[in-house]
């Protein structure tokens, strides 16, 4: 492993022999002789990163946003010649590269097998998998600062997505799709019809979209802005002490607690892991939840559950993701 460099020595041993002689060093992998290539799909953050054998993201760079949807073999020819260069000039030896990670949303009707075309491209192992459950792997690799066997993780941005490991293992479901439809999960009884053609789906009330709709209605200033600054424009507002901003987040933790009830109850993780935007204001998002879970837990209902955010933020938490794929 010395020739390779994946290990190198570290620091002087105390020496255990008594009639003294050469100290022995201490062998530590050397995170940074082999890097990961991560790609993350995900809307807005969609980027190409180069993350080491720790998980630390050491480069990166964003992906036009006009190159991630529609997923086409043209824009993923073009996502593939941007990594390449994105690899040319941050990379000595392509002999450094230990793999391609990618993740990506499943979006309806897709049917570009992704892994194949990036495998074509690269002459190192590629594993493609759906952004959510690889955010769900780098956040228990690589985020979490204790030892846990089984974690939920939930998404919340432009859409919602779950993902769970279950005895340390990451839970993919019988077709891989574990986790993947909780945004149409219904959470109200509200008339807003869903993309999915259903009413009252979770990602109707509190995915990006719908919550950026009902800033636009409270704060008519900024009703032009697009749906990413208005939730960043929430988020402000209501750590600024806003009311009208504190109640709707409130409101979403409101609607978001069905589905982490349900997760809960089903799973019974030891942990619940929130990632998205929304996170920046879990002082507000997150005490709601804990007392309606307190409440219900008083009744048998739920045990509590710790909540945090993911340590990973917002935007390293999909390429450390990705990487994740190749590095466990």
């Amino acid at each position: 492993f010395l020739e390779t460099g994946l290990v190198e020595q570290g620091s002087l041993l105390a020496s255990s022999n008594a009639r003294g002689g050469r100290r022995r060093r201490r062998l530590e992998l050397n995170a940074h002789a082999r890097l990961v290539l991560a790609i993350h799909l995900g809307i807005p953050d969609a980027g190409i990163g180069l993350v080491d054998l720790k998980g630390q993201l050491v480069a990166r760079e964003s992906i036009s946003l006009d190159l991630v949807t529609p997923r086409t073999a043209e824009n993923l020819t073009a996502i593939i010649e941007q990594a390449k260069g994105f690899v040319a000039t941050q990379l000595t030896s392509a002999d450094h590269l230990l793999g391609v990670g990618i993740g990506f949303p499943n979006l309806p009707g897709d049917i570009l097998p992704v892994g194949e075309i990036f495998q074509q491209a690269f002459n190192v192992p590629v594993i493609a998998e759906n952004n959510v459950l690889a955010m769900t792997l780098g956040e228990y690799v690589f985020g979490l600062n204790q030892s846990v066997l089984s974690i939920v993780f939930l998404y919340v941005g432009m859409g919602i997505g779950a993902g769970s490991i279950i005895n340390g293992e990451l839970w993919r479901g019988a077709r891989g799709n574990a986790g993947h439809e909780i945004a149409h999960m219904r959470v109200t009884d509200a008339d807003t019809i869903c993309r999915c053609g259903n009413r009252g789906c979770l990602e109707t009330v509190a995915a990006q979209p719908a919550i950026a709709a009902k800033v636009r209605t409270l704060f008519p200033a900024v009703a032009e802005r697009d749906d990413f600054s208005l939730v960043e424009y929430l988020i402000e507002m209501a750590l600024e002490g806003d009311p009208d901003a504190v109640a709707l987040l409130e409101q979403v933790s409101q609607n978001l607690y069905p589905a982490i009830a349900a997760l809960t109850n089903i799973i019974d993780p030891e942990l619940i892991v929130i990632g998205g935007r929304l996170t920046q204001a879990e002082s507000i998002l997150f005490a709601k939840i804990d007392a309606m879970m307190a409440d219900r837990a008083r009744f048998g209902m739920e045990s509590m559950i710790e909540i945090k955010a993911s340590s990973l933020g917002e935007k390293d938490c999909g390429l450390v993701g990705a990487a994740s794929l190749v590095l466990m």
